[in-house]
């Protein structure tokens, strides 16, 4: 009797797990194939753009698309076929592309099958063509550009027309950091450097999958010993309207023959500074070479900058790397005179 019910029991069991499997929907029965689309970011040189496929393909053979919004009539069938779960196609760029520009265009994709069912797929496509990064290295404010003397570096890495992020490294001598330049944003870096006076690589890569890569190498030179002054002949040479500051003399650097700069310094007859000094970087027509490393300089000074009360002029000269050194002795200002000189009447 125990044995009948049990019976009864697993025959409603079986009733009701077959009902349930016949009202379930075709969809869950015979699900679609697994399928991944992408659109290349790379536009071709016919402008035309790569499509691939990744999945269960070897059912279809047929292929429409549309950008922006899906197939209809209108669009042809054109033949389709994957390669172990592989497949490309060429499309031609979006009719409303802007080039220069992040924005994201939507593909629409019809696959028949063999059967005549149609399985539809959708990609977003951005291109970012336009790989124009810029690096910049930030040199000391007296410095020259390629010298140092400071115990690092600050290295700036950009790219105004990215769409999606790029990757980077830098180096600097045996030192490398990799980084990650989101859109819109920079790569800011402050770098040490070696606790020696040298030259050394620095060397910029950044580059993006598929749309190109940026390879940047400089040579920077850390200076942060003084130049030495020496054979010093420096004087202030007075003229009507201006006076010139005119030295000669030997310039010894390890980096450079010649001064980058120079700053002077107004004193009064005690030798208090006047004013604040001023920072001159000097150009080709100001100092010169006059055999060997030997140099000869001669900077303006407008009269109506010296002040009346200065005696005295502090002079320091700076090599390449913002390195200062001050001459010896301040050079002496000649004192002026105003003498009138009455008109006589004839």
């Amino acid at each position: 009797m125990i044995l009948r019910k049990n019976h009864r029991f697993i025959w409603i069991l079986l009733v009701c797990q077959l009902s349930l499997f016949l009202v379930l929907p075709t969809s869950a029965r015979a699900q679609d194939e697994y399928i991944v689309v992408w659109v290349s970011m790379l536009i071709r040189d016919d402008n035309t753009v790569l499509v691939s496929f990744m999945g269960d393909l070897e059912n279809f053979s047929e292929i429409r698309w549309r950008w922006n919004q899906p197939p209809d009539a209108n669009d042809e069938w054109t033949s389709f076929s994957g390669h172990e779960y592989f497949a490309d196609v060429i499309v031609s760029l979006p009719p409303n592309y802007v080039p220069s520009s992040c924005q994201k265009y939507p593909l629409f994709i019809d696959l028949r099958r063999q059967n005549g069912t149609i399985r539809t797929l959708e990609a977003f496509a951005q291109f970012d063509n336009n790989f124009n990064p810029q690096a910049t290295l930030m040199w000391p404010e007296r410095a020259m550009a390629g010298y140092t003397n400071q115990n690092t570096i600050r290295i700036e890495v950009k790219d105004p027309q990215a769409c999606t992020s790029r990757e980077g490294t830098v180096r600097v001598q045996y030192s490398q950091t990799y980084f990650i330049l989101s859109p819109g944003e920079s790569f800011n870096v402050e770098f040490p450097l070696p606790n020696e006076d040298t030259k050394m690589p620095v060397i910029i890569r950044l580059w993006r999958l598929m749309v190109g890569s940026l390879y940047h190498e400089l040579e920077l030179i850390r200076d942060t010993t003084p130049p030495v002054l020496a054979n010093i002949n420096a004087r202030i040479d007075d003229g009507l309207h201006w006076s010139n500051i005119e030295i000669a003399g030997d310039f010894v650097d390890t980096y450079a023959p010649l001064p980058w700069a120079i700053e002077w310094q107004f004193l009064t007859s005690n030798g208090h500074p006047i004013g604040e000094p001023v920072y001159h970087v000097l150009t080709v027509d100001e100092v010169r070479s006059e055999g060997g490393t030997a140099f000869q300089l001669n900077v303006s000074l407008p009269m109506m900058a010296v002040p009346a009360q200065a005696e005295a002029v502090q002079v320091s000269l700076f090599d390449r790397a913002g390195n200062g050194q001050m001459i010896a002795s301040p050079l002496p200002i000649v004192p002026r005179h105003t003498v009138f000189i009455p008109f006589v009447g004839r």
